[in-house]
């Protein structure tokens, strides 16, 4: 099954992306060459699959795109079909590359691919999870399976209510890839998608890189940092304050891929920035990057937000610099950008929650992490907060930042060294350096002053692109000291003293003989009589062991921080489950059916079996899973069907 699908994966790909891209950029004539134009032609092909499907999702005929595809692959090989034939020339931007950087993508995309890869897969044991995919996988693939055939989104672990509050375009663009041509869920997330995304990922450093004209030592190391960049959480693993390198509060980029969602924006974004300033030439330019940044906030916020802002600076920028010259293309590129994140991103998210102004907090709450007790940070905060040292406190969160920062960028640190070019007037004469520092400027901005209203962890994704940035000024620093003899050997030895014990660490994680939970062949056995008996839009009733001799608000925030693991296994919607999303729509419904489960639990308790039936009827649904026995209700005249395994109970009632 898996080298089946595997084998029929490249054509479904580049039937589905690589043509309509290819062939929109000619329409278009966007002057992209070689590996720019495999890359873009990727990229706007998804974009365009994306938007199509979802446009075309309202009149619920998604698969008419399907017969669009068709067409559009029709006349790409009858029109360029000769061009093809000779395959030489077709592989002339391969060949273009530089062999080492070539390699440094490629071994990115093997480690990315490693850590996704033996997630979901059946063992003879049972399906297995590794890392945090036992949660963030388990919930994606939940939202994949319900996006197949609900639009718009449902909440799998919250039956009924729409998927409001959430950039869910990666679920659905792999929901609807696979609802063209029939893969298997599991192997489209966690084998598939990750080393397509990661050579995206890759090649979209190479386009910045190509675009700044750096040379290729400084070209290779921004490839090795964008993949392969670790903190200095090694030095507190090393004085046992954590047992995981990986895991220490840190950014990794290694540690990405596991939120696929992420990756694929970050592509979309990088590369789109590298080209930005090519909206000069043409309108045209504008209304194909307005596509790739329009789409962007309902992949993922984050990624929008930035693009915006970049957009919106730039646009600025040349108006400042060249007053009406460009005038219309940035009106193009704006209103483009705008529309499209309009219609996408607002029907989903409107008024689900926002930024609190909230100055240095995040600092704050990451230095009460274990990995920064050495610093004492908490201890001297506590004594000025009590002692209302206000100056003081203002230090030690300014220090805290400091810390962060220096902790996270490793040895990336020697960006610091090369900051007064920052103050040269060459610089700020770059249209792409200043794109870049646009972007990474916010992507700082924001999460040091602002938290989510919802969650202060969140707001650190914006790290995830900062930190991935900064690898490219980090890559042309360090090339120019390994252009040195005397610091050559010296910054070899730092990045694999730098790199080795993380990338070790990650590995070991997401190995196949390390820590790992199964479902297994039994339990999945028993899910799929579950699914066989529940009807496609019905829902299930489960209540969990944990359920038991808890107060209202401690099972609550407990019950919460598992995963939408039983809608997954079962591909039914649960009435209530974990991996609830922090959005305005679902915090109050949550609460409220929390406290309809523990009168359901009660009642069962009781062995009260009508009022259970009743409860369920009121409830709207006849189903109901439990992880106790209650052996009153197999007798009871109520129940039509029951069946178990291990600890869980499957009740249908009348």
């Amino acid at each position: 099954m898996f080298i089946i699908e595997f084998i029929l994966f490249v054509p479904a790909v580049l039937f589905s992306f690589f043509v309509p891209g290819f062939l929109l950029i000619n329409f278009l004539k966007l002057q992209f060459k070689g590996t720019e134009k495999i890359f873009f032609s990727l990229i706007s092909g998804i974009c365009l699959f994306i938007l199509s499907t979802y446009l075309l999702s309202y009149l619920d005929i998604p698969k008419a795109y399907l017969i669009i595809l068709a067409l559009l692959n029709i006349f790409f090989w009858i029109k360029y079909f000769k061009q093809l034939k000779n395959f030489r020339r077709f592989l002339k931007p391969i060949r273009e590359l530089d062999l080492i950087s070539w390699f440094v993508i490629l071994g990115g995309t093997l480690a990315f691919s490693y850590i996704m890869f033996f997630s979901g897969w059946n063992t003879a044991d049972g399906i297995q999870f590794l890392g945090v995919n036992v949660k963030d996988g388990v919930r994606h693939l939940s939202y994949i399976q319900n996006e197949i055939n609900n639009f718009p989104p449902q909440h799998p672990g919250i039956a009924g209510l729409p998927l409001k509050g959430f950039h869910y375009f990666y679920d659905f663009l792999l929901a609807k890839f696979i609802q063209f041509f029939g893969f298997s869920v599991e192997n489209i997330y966690f084998r598939f998608f990750p080393p397509l995304l990661a050579l995206l990922y890759g090649t979209s450093f190479y386009v910045i890189s190509q675009r700044l004209k750096v040379n290729l030592i400084s070209q290779r190391l921004i490839l090795f940092f964008a993949y392969f960049s670790q903190s200095l959480s090694f030095i507190p693993f090393i004085l046992k304050q954590t047992d995981s390198i990986t895991l220490a509060a840190s950014v990794h980029p290694l540690g990405l891929i596991v939120n696929p969602f992420t990756v694929l924006p970050m592509a979309m974004l990088f590369g789109a920035l590298a080209v930005l300033a090519d909206i000069k030439k043409s309108f045209k330019y504008a209304i194909f990057l307005g596509l790739i940044f329009g789409v962007l906030s309902e992949i993922k916020v984050y990624a929008g937000i930035i693009g915006i802002f970049a957009v919106s600076s730039y646009s600025l920028y040349l108006i400042l610099r060249h007053r009406k010259e460009y005038f219309m293309h940035i009106i193009v590129l704006l209103t483009t950008t705008a529309f499209i994140t309009a219609i996408t991103f607002l029907p989903n998210n409107l008024k689900q929650g926002g930024l609190v102004w909230a100055p240095l907090l995040f600092y704050w709450e990451m230095m009460k992490n274990p990995v920064f007790d050495f610093t004492n940070w908490v201890v001297k905060y506590q004594i000025s907060y009590e002692a209302k040292d206000t100056l003081k406190i203002w230090f030690l969160l300014l220090q805290a930042a400091i810390i962060y920062w220096i902790y996270n960028l490793g040895l990336l640190s020697v960006i610091f060294l090369k900051l007064k070019r920052l103050f040269s007037k060459e610089f700020w004469l770059s249209n792409l350096h200043f794109i870049l520092f646009t972007a990474t400027f916010i992507s700082v901005l924001i999460p040091s002053f602002f938290i989510q209203s919802f969650n202060v962890f969140e707001i650190q994704q914006f790290f995830w692109f900062t930190f991935a940035l900064l690898s490219i000024p980090g890559g042309i620093a360090l090339g120019q000291f390994l252009k040195n003899k005397y610091f050559k050997f010296i910054v070899i030895g730092l990045i694999i003293l730098f790199s080795l014990p993380g990338l070790l660490d990650t590995l070991s994680i997401y190995s196949p003989f390390g820590n790992r939970v199964i479902a297994t062949n039994h339990e999945l056995s028993f899910y799929k009589k579950i699914e066989a008996n529940v009807s496609e839009k019905s829902f299930i009733v489960y209540i969990p062991v944990q359920f038991m001799d808890k107060k209202e608000e401690l099972y609550f925030y407990e019950f919460f921080g598992q995963t939408a693991f039983y809608s997954y296994l079962t591909n039914r919607d649960i009435y209530l489950e974990g991996g609830g999303l922090p959005s305005k729509s679902s915090r109050s419904v949550e609460k409220q059916r929390a406290n309809k489960l523990m009168q359901l639990d009660k009642v069962i308790a009781d062995c009260n079996i009508e009022e259970t039936s009743s409860n369920l009827r009121d409830i709207g649904s006849k189903y109901l899973l439990t992880q106790r026995n209650y052996p009153c209700l197999a007798t009871g005249s109520a129940v039509l069907k029951t069946f178990s395994s291990g600890t869980y109970q499957f009740y249908v009632f009348k």
